[in-house]
């Protein structure tokens, strides 16, 4: 499968990721603030295998910082880094 940055990256309003993953299985990506508090659930559902799925990021309602996109299926991970600037 493949997990792609997010960009634009360092953002102000939103920023999107995408990925695609090699067998269709249950996917869930969140956004985790530095403490480890998930901030938002980008995406929660049945991936299908070769798809590319987009997580938009919505950072108005969030402070500047340092966030991490986290990745989980059953065989599917990943993490990227996303700055939020004011």
């Amino acid at each position: 499968g493949e997990f792609e940055a997010a960009r634009p990256n360092p953002f102000t309003g939103s920023s999107t990721s995408r990925f695609k993953i090699d067998s269709t299985q249950p996917v869930t990506a969140e956004l985790y603030d530095l403490a480890g508090r998930r901030v938002q659930v980008l995406f929660e559902g049945i991936a299908a295998r070769g798809e590319w799925q987009t997580l938009r990021i919505d950072g108005r309602a969030l402070p500047a910082g340092t966030y991490v996109v986290r990745l989980r299926g059953e065989t599917a991970q990943g993490t990227t880094r996303v700055v939020l600037v004011r």
